[in-house]
């Protein structure tokens, strides 16, 4: 990827494009396109979330969430629990472990209180990160050694 591509990444989750921004890190196919359940800002969902598909937090989810796919907490999204996707970028505020098959980014504005499992771990300037982080070998299923 390119510098410049970085950056219009970056001000897209800053500008709040969270998603369209959600599609290109779960890389849909054509079939998928628009595919993404959220939980809007100012709505807070308590309880598991679980499923297949796309999930964008720009509100509250109190509970665990296991998906197959992309998980995008965006810059007024809190999540408080689990997270187990594969592929997971934060902007908001996470509380709870992570586990990331494929990649994990934490954006300059986000927040990670809690442990993080992955093969592949970015953080950008700016972005807190309080808790231990355990790397995978990239292909292989991560398994949570904590």
């Amino acid at each position: 990827m390119s510098q410049r591509a970085g950056q219009v990444r970056r001000s897209n989750i800053q500008n709040g494009s969270y998603r369209l921004q959600a599609q290109q890190d779960a890389a849909l196919g054509p079939d998928e396109q628009g595919a993404v359940t959220s939980v809007a800002e100012g709505m807070t969902a308590s309880g598991t979330v679980s499923g297949s598909g796309t999930l964008l937090v720009e509100g509250t989810v109190v509970g665990k969430i296991k998906l197959n796919g992309a998980v995008t907490v965006a810059g007024t999204g809190v999540v408080k629990g689990p997270i187990e996707a594969d592929t997971v970028r934060i902007a908001g505020r996470v509380e709870g472990d992570i586990t990331a098959r494929t990649k994990l980014l934490l954006d300059m504005s986000g927040s990670i209180k809690g442990d993080v499992t992955t093969c592949s771990f970015t953080i950008e300037d700016g972005g807190y990160f309080n808790g231990r982080s355990h790397m995978t070998k990239a292909g292989k299923e991560p398994v949570v050694v904590y």
